[in-house]
């Protein structure tokens, strides 16, 4: 890993549920990465096969939305969105990523009751932002990962970093600074090794508790001032 100067993350504050909303008993994951990451692999690991192609009103580009069951037993939506390598957008894709993080998404018809085609489900047409953020980073390529992950932290939302491919950063002998980048960003990361399902279930407890307000001590204490060296 080059060297980087990273401040902490600021602090997302307390999330609960939303109140009110039809799907308020669910965590909200959005997926996030550059392409080539193992970013839909780790979503497939996370969700089985209980995916199903996101119907959000007015959007054209196409993402992945799945189910996932947390470690307390609550039930998670994860959309896996397209890759990016900024949230400053050239495409539409990026645009459409830039949307959902931002919260400007509206919410499609849901599925149809015991399932299938139907008419729209309860929720079409509402807004709701990512309770959870979860970024993933490729370990055998991390400085080109950090520009991505500076944006997302700086929307203030709650983040977790899965670190991907550790083991074949490890192979080929690379440094995997999973401490460290856990101490500069103020949030948590989580090596795993998405085509094995390996650091699955750590993964969804620090999601989880991103969700429940069970933040790192100190995060948010200090500025951020996003330095990148070679």
């Amino acid at each position: 890993m080059s060297a980087a100067t990273l401040g902490p993350a600021p602090a997302g504050g307390p999330a609960t549920p939303a109140a009110g909303h039809p799907e308020g008993d669910a965590c909200f994951v959005a997926v996030v990465g550059n392409p080539n990451v193992g970013k839909s692999t780790l979503f497939n690991a996370i969700t089985g096969l209980r995916q199903r192609v996101a119907n959000y009103a007015g959007v054209t580009v196409e993402a992945m939305e799945g189910r996932a069951t947390l470690p307390s037993g609550a039930a998670a939506r994860v959309v896996d969105l397209p890759g990016t390598y900024s949230l400053v957008p050239s495409a539409m894709d990026e645009a459409e990523v830039e949307r959902v993080l931002e919260g400007g998404w509206a919410r499609g018809g849901g599925p149809a009751p015991g399932g299938g085609d139907g008419p729209p489900g309860p929720g079409y047409g509402q807004r709701r932002a990512p309770d959870v953020v979860l970024a993933v980073l490729d370990a055998t390529n991390l400085r080109r990962n950090l520009f991505l992950l500076s944006e997302v932290l700086d929307l203030g939302r709650p983040v977790v970093v899965a670190l991907n491919l550790v083991d074949e950063a490890r192979r080929g002998g690379l440094d995997v600074p999973t401490a460290r980048l856990r101490a500069a960003l103020g949030c948590p990361v989580v090596e795993t090794v998405a085509l094995r399902g390996e650091g699955t279930a750590a993964l969804l407890a620090a999601v989880e508790a991103a969700w429940r307000g069970a933040g790192p001590p100190g995060a948010g204490a200090a500025p951020r001032a996003w330095c990148f060296a070679d």
